[in-house]
């Protein structure tokens, strides 16, 4: 093979001069490498061994940040809401003891302005339907049937629970000390059958059957 003589070299440009080198160095072999043994080592170690990663690329580190900040907020979200629940539950509870309380003041407030009728709702007197203040203990009658049946339907929503039994207890000496509030309970037992204080009569009637209390939870 002939070789390029000096003249001929010198008359290629810089660029057609690199270019030759480029192709002369790429037909190569790599067992022609004119390396010797401890280089040809080292080169092989350093393929061998890949190189260690110095840190996170700007991508990783901002994908990262992103699940920070999206865990965070998550976090914050959720205290938010278990907050605004807890206060909502605690307002209700308390606009329902208070409209509880409201009931039984209304209810108090009635026999201070009625007090002659106080007797036929808590000394067992009874009055003849022919009385002319019979509607008005009537309307009392329902008014303390409705205030029984809505202390029941809300009491698991009470502060710190509700007195069940004691509530249980004055009901059933309520129908046992007002006729009137049993016959008016009878007379609409459509509309109380199926609430809470329909529940508590027929107990009231089992245990009136049965000549003694019955166990209350």
């Amino acid at each position: 093979m002939e070789l390029l003589t000096q003249d001929e070299l010198v008359r290629l440009t810089p660029p057609e001069r690199l270019a030759l080198i480029s192709q002369l160095w790429d037909s190569l072999e790599d067992d022609q490498l004119p390396l010797t043994v401890a280089q040809r080592a080292e080169l092989d170690n350093r393929l061998a061994t890949p190189e260690p990663k110095t840190g996170m690329s700007r991508f990783e580190k901002l994908s990262l940040l992103l699940s920070a900040l999206s865990l965070i907020i998550s976090v914050v979200g959720f205290s938010f809401v278990w907050l605004q629940l807890d206060s909502a539950n605690k307002s209700l509870k308390t606009g329902i003891y208070a409209n509880m309380s409201n009931w039984t003041f209304e209810l108090d407030r009635t026999f201070l302005e009625h007090p002659d009728l106080r007797p036929y709702f808590f000394d067992g007197k009874d009055m003849d339907p022919s009385d002319p203040r019979y509607p008005k203990a009537e309307s009392i009658a329902e008014l303390l049937l409705d205030n029984f049946d809505s202390m029941l339907e809300f009491s698991p929503y009470f502060p710190g629970g509700a007195p069940h039994q004691g509530w249980t207890i004055w009901m059933h000496d309520s129908f046992d000390n007002s006729p009137i509030l049993v016959r008016t309970i009878e007379k609409d037992w459509r509309q109380y059958e199926h609430g809470p204080i329909g529940r508590i009569y027929k107990e009231w009637q089992s245990e009136k059957t049965s000549g003694g209390r019955v166990a209350h939870p």
